[in-house]
This record gives C-alpha cells, sequence and structure tokens, in this order.
C-alpha cells in the first residue's frame, strides 16, 4: 500500500477509514469532519490533517492510530476509543448528549476537560486524566480505574462506580450523585 492524499477536505459519516501501518492519509483543503464512522490502523497508521471537526450525533470510533487533539468539542454522538491512543491538550468538552466510551486503547488529557454528557470507562487497568476534570454529567466508571489526577470537580450530574474505582488527589462533591459499588480515594 502507499500514502494517500485528498486536497479537498473529507466528511466521514458512517463505514471506516484505514491506513496500513508505516503509511500516511493527508487531508487538505477544509480538513476531516467525522461525523460517523471508524478511524483505524496500526499505531504507526498516521493522519496529517489540516483541521478535525466533530459535528452531527453518529457513533465514532477510534480503533489503531495515535490522535493528538487540542480543543476537542464532541457536540453530539459517541466517541469510542477501543485501540491506538487519544491524547486532549488544552479545553476539552463533552456535551450534553455527548458520550466518550474508553474501552480499549490508551486515553490522556492535559488541560481541562468538562463533561455535560457521559463519560464511560470499560477497560480493565488505569486511565490517567491530567486534566482539570468538571463533572455536570455522567461519568461510569465499570472497569478498572479511571484516575483524575487533575482532579474532580461535580456540580451535577452523576458519577456511578459499577465495578470501576476512582483516584484523585482532589474530589470535591457539589452537587449531583455518587452512587454504586466500588472505591473512591
Amino acid at each position: 500500500s502507499a500514502n494517500a492524499a485528498v486536497n479537498t477536505g473529507l466528511g466521514l459519516q458512517a463505514g471506516a477509514i484505514d491506513v496500513a501501518g508505516g503509511q500516511t492519509l493527508t487531508v487538505g483543503g477544509t480538513g476531516l469532519d467525522w461525523q460517523g464512522g471508524a478511524l483505524q490502523g496500526a499505531n504507526t497508521a498516521s493522519y496529517a490533517l489540516s483541521s478535525l471537526t466533530f459535528s452531527g450525533a453518529g457513533a465514532r470510533v477510534l480503533n489503531g492510530p495515535i490522535f493528538t487533539i487540542t480543543d476537542l468539542s464532541l457536540p453530539g454522538g459517541s466517541l469510542d476509543v477501543q485501540g491506538g491512543a487519544l491524547n486532549l491538550t488544552g479545553a476539552s468538552s463533552i456535551a450534553t448528549g455527548a458520550s466518550l466510551l474508553l474501552s480499549g486503547g490508551t486515553f490522556a488529557a492535559i488541560g481541562s476537560l468538562a463533561n455535560a454528557g457521559t463519560l464511560t470507562k470499560t477497560s480493565a487497568g488505569t486511565t490517567s486524566l491530567g486534566a482539570a476534570f468538571t463533572n455536570a454529567g455522567a461519568v461510569n466508571a465499570n472497569a478498572g480505574t479511571l484516575d483524575f489526577a487533575g482532579g474532580y470537580t461535580q456540580s451535577a450530574g452523576s458519577l456511578v462506580l459499577a465495578g470501576g474505582n476512582v483516584s484523585a488527589p482532589l474530589f470535591t462533591l457539589n452537587g449531583g450523585v455518587l452512587g454504586g459499588v466500588g472505591t473512591v480515594t
């Protein structure tokens, strides 16, 4: 296989874009508008995007490649990190009605992450978020440990321990619900 380029921009609504290991997909123009579908490939696959936007309410799957996104805004639908890595920097947000699912791969966040939607961890092991995390939506720890290394503040919504655990050096519960079975340290 060989490298590929799209010069006019690209919208992904369904299906999958699969980049082979060691290869690069370059998207110029308006960049990639990710509305749904899957971005996949080996960890050595590369996506060179002039910009990356999330729109619509589709189901999105990241499975294989490594993405670093500054100021992620997930407006609706879902993003499931199944493999590879999603690294967030800057001020990121999950809107009401949107879901970020951590079912595999790795996830890291620095800066801030504001959740008004749903954040769910279903994979084993520890997922550490260095970002200052604020919750007004739903956080579900279904497996492993969610480590909020940058602190956890909840003003509304819920944190449910359903087979998983949560740790944070500073844990502030100003409203909402803390429930389930598990450990908060």
